[in-house]
């Protein structure tokens, strides 16, 4: 492959070492939202983080138990549309649940309202895409309180990607979680869940 430098900077070899560290970042979230679960008795909460720690992109057989416990307590907290993207994103195929999710019509009993992060109108966790302005809903979860960010302008890692509020981080501070790169603002409007090969 090609190993190009730029100024003396090795690009491939820093691309690999953003990798990595996104990669033991990832780990180490949800070792810190598994403890976060661990203590939470608020049903919505436990919904959500269960939702969110299934997410995360870390080696599929360390994910599995974390997908299958996401479902199912979001099958019984009846959380039909959050549930039918949960299997979406996390390629988990069930005909007869996601049929039953269309029955229900996707409804969600016990999430947080979310925030268009480009509107700022209503959103579900579940939308995919803003039914006021048709942007792709991206959720936020701050790294730091892993609660829904509503805010316009939140701040994120450029090394880890990690995403904070305003309210928990300022601009121009240390990455709280990778302790690399300071802080900044920017616009982030995908959809697609990012994944990680792993046996």
């Amino acid at each position: 492959g090609i190993n190009a430098e730029y100024g003396g900077i090795n690009v491939e070899k820093t691309q690999r070492k953003t990798r990595q560290l996104r990669f033991c970042v990832n780990y180490k979230l949800v070792i810190l939202i598994a403890i976060k679960l661990a203590h939470t008795t608020d049903p919505t909460r436990n919904a959500e983080l269960s939702a969110l720690l299934a997410t995360i992109p870390i080696q599929k057989k360390h994910r599995l138990p974390f997908i299958q416990n996401a479902l199912q307590v979001n099958e019984k907290r009846e959380n039909w549309g959050l549930l039918a993207s949960l299997m979406e994103a996390t390629s988990q195929e069930n005909p007869e649940l996601l049929e039953k999710c269309q029955r229900m019509k996707f409804r969600d009993n016990h999430v947080t309202p979310s925030v268009c992060q480009k509107c700022q109108q209503s959103c579900y966790l579940s939308d995919y895409y803003c039914k006021h302005c048709e942007t792709a809903h991206k959720i936020l979860f701050s790294a730091l309180s892993f609660v829904v960010i509503s805010e316009p302008d939140p701040l994120f890692c450029s090394t880890c990607d990690s995403s904070f509020s305003t309210n928990e981080a300022k601009s121009e501070d240390d990455c709280p979680i990778c302790n690399y790169s300071t802080l900044s603002a920017r616009f982030s409007v995908t959809t697609a869940s990012e994944s990680v090969d792993g046996s």
